[in-house]
Order: structure tokens, then C-alpha cells, then sequence
């Protein structure tokens, strides 16, 4: 089953629940820009979701 989707031995993978269900996914090798942080955009999405009304809002106007 890990083999159909892609995941190997070695490879980081990321795990969420969505609707009640555990999701295991391959997690993007994302090569990121001098001077940003490894953790930048756990932080991003974090915040994101911290303040989703807000930017919702912000889009409708």
C-alpha cells in the first residue's frame, strides 16, 4: 500500500486527520531561500488557520 503511494523506506511523511480519517502522505522536499527558516511555513500555515474568518472577510470586500 506505502509502495502504491509513493512512500519508501527513508522518506519523511506527513500525517493528518481529515473527516474522521488518518491520511499518510509523502511530505515536498521544499528547498527554501537563504534566510528563511525550515520551520516557516508550519508558522504560515498555522497563523493561516489562527485568522481563516479574517482573511475569508478580506476576500469578500
Amino acid at each position: 500500500m506505502l509502495l502504491e503511494a509513493g512512500i519508501s523506506y527513508g522518506d519523511n511523511i506527513q500525517i493528518e486527520q481529515r473527516n474522521g480519517e488518518i491520511v499518510l502522505s509523502k511530505k515536498e522536499e521544499i528547498k527554501l531561500p537563504k534566510g528563511i527558516s525550515a520551520d516557516f511555513f508550519e508558522v504560515l500555515e498555522r497563523n493561516t488557520n489562527k485568522h481563516e474568518e479574517t482573511i475569508r472577510d478580506l476576500v469578500d470586500r
